[in-house]
């Protein structure tokens, strides 16, 4: 997990598998990031496995950016992770980009 700063915006990069093991190791890294509020990229390129716990950070932490006048968006998601945020209807409210 690395988070790198590009332009204006905070850049996470993910990869593995977010899930039970995985949520409270992210939950740490995004707290630092939304608490400084704005926007927020999260690229999941890398990302293998998005399980409840590791979609409940990614909620929690696009909640606190909105609290703040941010947005969470993520990027370059696999296509059945994609398909799982389309499911539950939470495109937009994790700010999903192609």
């Amino acid at each position: 997990m690395e988070v790198a700063l590009v332009g204006d915006h905070p850049t996470v990069v993910l990869s593995g598998e977010l899930d039970m093991a995985s949520a409270p190791l992210l939950r740490r890294h995004l707290e630092p990031v939304v608490a400084r509020g704005g926007d927020v990229v999260i690229d999941l390129a890398g990302v293998d496995f998005l399980g409840c716990a590791g979609l409940a950070v990614l909620m929690d932490a696009a909640r606190g950016l909105a609290e703040r006048g941010g947005r969470l968006r993520l990027r370059s998601a696999r296509p059945i992770i994609a398909t799982t945020i389309a499911i539950l209807g939470l495109e937009d409210v994790l700010g999903m980009a192609a």
